[in-house]
C-alpha cells in the first residue's frame, strides 16, 4: 500500500502550489496542479491521483463546490481529498467535511503533518478499496 504517489494539489495560490509541489517532489511522489476547483475536477478525472489536496478558497468552482463535484461523480468519488485552507471562518471545517473532504487542516502546517495525512488518507482509501474488491462476486460488474 504505502505512500500516495500521485498527489493533485488544488489552490489558486501560485507560492503555495510551488511549496507543496517541491516539498512532495522531493519525497518521489508525482505532483499534478489545478489553479480552481474546475481545473481539480477534471484533473482528476483524466488522471485519477492517489489524493487530493484541496483550498476551499478559490475562483470560479471552490473547494466546496468541486469536493461536491468529485463525490457526485463514480470515477472521482473514492479519492480521498484534504482541504488545507487558510480560511478562518468558523464553519467552514463543518461545512467542508459536509461536502465530503475527509479531512481539513488549516495553513500553516509543518509540512511534515501534511505529508503524514496524505499518506494515511491514501492508506485508508487503498483499505477500503481492497475490502470492495473482496467482497465482489465473479462475474459481477
Amino acid at each position: 500500500m504505502g505512500i500516495a504517489t500521485r498527489v493533485l494539489v488544488a489552490d489558486d495560490d501560485a507560492d503555495s502550489r510551488a511549496i507543496t509541489r517541491t516539498f512532495l517532489e522531493f519525497q518521489g511522489r508525482e505532483v499534478l496542479e489545478a489553479v480552481d476547483g474546475r481545473t481539480c475536477v477534471i484533473t482528476a478525472l483524466v488522471h485519477r491521483p492517489d489524493v487530493i489536496v484541496l483550498d476551499l478558497i478559490m475562483p470560479n468552482v471552490d473547494g466546496w463546490q468541486a469536493t461536491a463535484m468529485l463525490r457526485a461523480d463514480p470515477a472521482t468519488r473514492a479519492i480521498p481529498i484534504l482541504a488545507l485552507t487558510a480560511t478562518s471562518q468558523p464553519d467552514d471545517r463543518d461545512r467542508a467535511l459536509a461536502a465530503g473532504c475527509d479531512r481539513v487542516l488549516f495553513k500553516p502546517i509543518a509540512l511534515s503533518e501534511l505529508t503524514a495525512v496524505i499518506d494515511a488518507l491514501h492508506q485508508v482509501a487503498q483499505t477500503a478499496a481492497c475490502a470492495r474488491a473482496e467482497h465482489r462476486v465473479p462475474g459481477v460488474a
